[in-house]
């Protein structure tokens, strides 16, 4: 098998705005505080790689919903509110915020752009959208229990893969489903 590596184009410095495309559950890794359970969140930015696909930027937190946690600032920033003491964090899907970013280079000469801090959109700015072609990490697996009660799964269209199960938070307020959408050599 031929494996290839894909360029990888980090962000450029400065403030972009993001939208959250996936929250993948990382389970108990090791740390510096012991082993705890992490989360990968995945960043769709406004800003395009030399092929103009949007750069995605990575970040990590424990998961944790601890007053003073990442993950709790983020909920707040995203969601406008506190997690409360049982969260989903499928309900990140889709939120927008804005990032501020640095590039760092690592001792092996990789540069990536580190988050700096981010903060709540404005009313009259927006979030990027999520591709058609995403396809969220284990997203069959996150299908196979089927959506969580009285929810809908929504489609990313053309790729027909799950973007996002919680309705609540469809960032345009309208609901797409694959037989809304022309394909290519339908009619």
């Amino acid at each position: 098998m031929k494996l290839e590596r894909n360029p990888f184009e980090p962000a450029s410095d400065g403030e972009h705005l993001c939208t959250v495309a996936d929250v993948i559950d990382l389970g108990m890794q090791q740390s510096q505080f012991g082993t705890k359970r992490r989360l990968k969140l995945v960043l769709i930015t406004d800003e395009q790689d030399s092929e103009g696909n949007p750069i995605r930027i990575i970040t990590w937190t424990t998961a944790s919903i601890h007053k003073s946690s990442k993950l709790t600032s983020l909920v707040k920033v995203l969601l406008g509110k506190d997690p409360g003491i049982v969260f989903e964090t499928e309900a990140l899907i889709g939120c927008s915020l804005a990032v501020t970013t640095e590039q760092v280079t690592k001792s092996d000469g990789q540069v990536f752009a580190n988050i700096a801090g981010f903060r709540k959109l404005s009313k009259n700015e927006h979030g990027p959208l999520v591709p058609l072609n995403f396809v969220r990490a284990g997203a069959d697996d996150k299908l196979s229990a089927g959506p969580p009660s009285g929810q809908k799964a929504k489609t990313n269209g053309g790729a027909r893969k799950v973007v996002a199960r919680n309705q609540s938070h469809n960032i345009h307020n309208v609901d797409i489903t694959d037989a809304d959408v022309a394909f290519p050599g339908e009619a």
